[in-house]
This record gives structure tokens, sequence and C-alpha cells, in this order.
């Protein structure tokens, strides 16, 4: 089985893309990595953005290991943040199960984040809030699946109340915030399954597909137009 790249815009920013491996009780994530430069090429409006509090979270100490490729577990995060989140998720695609769906609080990870970078934090809070979304409402959700022989990440971002297309809108600035050095990210419109999407490509050539319904953001990473259809298919 191959396993396809996890891409989220948002899940990339601060430790975003989850991977929940396993059955365990203890979800692992891949590895944060944020620069310490400031970000001089996302234009944030002028205008009064108000503070968004960063809450403070007990983290057990942890160690990254060798290679860009690991993953650490941070034993104290809450993976049913978000039930309603959680049971949008399908339970099959292409008549496979959809296994280890987990949901986080969006400001979890910011937390997790500010204790090393607290700068990018805010400036991420500030891209959000500049775009009408509340930070400290966000969740995150991630499940596995199987299509075609491909193992698949799908990531979804709940903005309650609030149209997802928002989340869509700032995806590549908030690709910029997490990677600065490298080349904006391309967005195109498209219709694959019978439903609009974005497909997103990174400096690197890989291809997002990010499908807006209501107030979730669902994205994910596929081998091609045909095998994404078949996960938007039995998206809501």
């Amino acid at each position: 089985m191959r396993t396809l790249p996890v891409r989220s815009g948002l899940f990339m920013v601060a430790a975003l893309a989850v991977a929940a491996c396993g059955g365990t009780s203890t979800p692992t994530v891949p590895p944060v990595t944020v620069p310490s430069v400031a970000i001089p090429s996302i234009a944030i409006p002028s205008i009064a953005i108000p503070s968004f509090a960063i809450p403070s979270i007990a983290l057990p100490s942890f160690a990254l290991p060798s290679g860009l490729g690991g993953s650490f577990a941070i034993p104290s995060f809450i993976t049913n943040a978000d039930p309603a989140l959680a049971a949008q998720f399908p339970q099959t695609i292409g008549g496979q199960p959809v296994t280890n769906v987990v949901t986080y609080s969006y400001a979890q990870f910011l937390a997790l984040l500010a204790s090393g970078d607290p700068t990018s934090a805010q400036s991420i809070a500030s891209i959000l809030t500049s775009a009408g979304v509340d930070p400290a409402t966000l969740t995150l959700g991630t499940a596995q699946a199987t299509v075609n022989g491909d193992d698949l990440n799908i990531s979804a971002v709940h903005t309650p109340g609030v149209d997802a297309t928002k989340i869509l809108n700032i995806f590549p600035q908030l690709q910029q915030a997490s990677n600065p050095e490298a080349s904006p990210p391309t967005v195109e419109q498209a219709n694959v399954g019978g439903k609009s999407v974005a497909k997103v490509t990174d400096s690197t050539g890989d291809v997002t597909y990010a499908y807006p319904k209501n107030d979730v953001l669902w994205t994910f990473s596929a081998s091609d137009d045909t095998e994404a259809a078949t996960v938007l298919q039995a998206l809501p």
C-alpha cells in the first residue's frame, strides 16, 4: 500500500497535519516544524484585530525522533473535542471502512506552537481573525481510509457558524505562514466527482483537494481525480 502525504493548509500551519496512527488511545502527530522567522509576505489588513488569548496547557515533555518522518505523542490532547464533527465523517469510502476518527481543539495546537514560537502563533491567529474566523472555536478532525490500495488521511476543519469557504480563501496565506521560504501554493477550481472543489498545489507538486461544505472544510490528498472522486462522493 502507498501512504499519500498528509496535506491541509490549516493543519500545516501549527502542527495541523495530524495522523491518528493505530488504534491506541494516544494518537500521534507528525513533527511540528515552525520556522523561527518573521513573515513579511503575509499582508494582514490594517484593521483592529481583537487579541486572541492562546491558552496555557500542560504538555508532557517529548523528544522528536531522528529524521522528519517520525512522530511524537501528546497524551494530554483531548481527542474527542468535537463529537458533532466526528459524526460527519463517513463510515466507509469506496466500500472500505473509515477508521481512527479523532477530533481536536485548534487552540491546543496554537498553544503548542506558541510554546516554541509565540510570534508565529499570534500571526496565524491574526490571519484567521482578520478573515472572520475565531481561532478559539475551531476544531480539527482526522480519519484514515484505504482507496484503491492507497492509505489516505482525511482531514476536516470545523468553523462553527462560519462558512468554511473563509478558511479556503486564506488557504494560501496559511500555507505560506507555515513555510515562508516556499513558493505560495496555487489554487485551481475544479469539478471532481460532481462536487466543486479547490485543487491546491504546493511548491513540491503535491496536490490537496479542499472541499468546503457548510461550516466544514474537508481536505485530503489523492493520487488522481478518479481516486479523489471516490472520497468526495462519500463526504457529506
